[in-house]
């Protein structure tokens, strides 16, 4: 009869511990979500970092290019994954995963991407230099991807709405696709550049973009 009741009163403990332990464990979890920040409030932050460092260059306040490129070649990568935009670009169209490739080949294909990236999308961000104002009009989070609708006030008092998506990072959310009047940034360099990743890989892309480059620097 002894042995019976330790046994049910050790099972009882175990049982009590057991639950401790998940009510103490879901209540982490939920800390560590509340302390993550919100992708809109991220957007908000992203966007006034920018201004402050736009208005704090001289070049940068008068949107001279060469300023630009020289910027966002530093600070891009902290608000954009090209490393996902790329993986999703080559989806289901290269025969290597790009994530098992050395990292001195993403290293490279990353600042190449990225030079072009800038070089490609200069006049939308020449707009920037003049914005007036920013609003993020809603957005809507699955955990580990969110979506943010933003409308950004021009100098001509006109607005540009456009939805940004992001994933979580490590410590932040990361941009991997903007879409613009129904058009997706993901799908336009897919189909400039899905040919030739279906066909050559990386390796191919890694090739394309370089001669771009080169060719737009001249």
């Amino acid at each position: 009869m002894k042995i019976r009741q330790q046994s049910l009163f050790f099972r009882l403990i175990r049982n009590c511990i057991t639950a401790a332990l998940i009510v103490l464990g879901g209540a982490s979890n939920m800390a560590l979500a509340d302390e993550f920040e919100n992708p809109k409030t991220h957007i908000e932050h992203v966007y006034k970092e920018l201004r402050q460092d736009f208005a704090g260059n001289s070049a940068l306040k008068k949107c001279e290019e060469s300023a630009i490129k020289e910027y966002l070649s530093t600070k891009l990568g902290n608000y954009i994954s090209t490393q996902n935009v790329l993986t999703d670009i080559g989806f289901k169209l290269a025969k290597d995963s790009l994530a098992g490739m050395e990292d001195d080949f993403k290293n490279q294909l990353d600042a190449e991407f990225t030079t072009f990236l800038i070089q490609d999308n200069l006049s939308a961000i020449k707009q920037f230099c003049s914005a007036l104002d920013l609003k993020t009009l809603s957005s809507n989070v699955d955990y580990t991807v969110s979506s943010v609708t933003v409308s950004l006030k021009l100098a001509n008092n006109k607005s540009s709405r456009f939805d940004v998506m992001l994933y979580r990072g490590w410590d932040h959310w990361l941009v991997f696709d903007i879409y613009s009047k129904n058009k997706s940034l993901q799908d336009k360099y897919r189909n400039l550049f899905g040919k030739t990743i279906m066909t050559e890989g990386y390796a191919g892309l890694l090739k394309q973009l370089a001669a771009l480059n080169q060719k737009n620097a001249q």
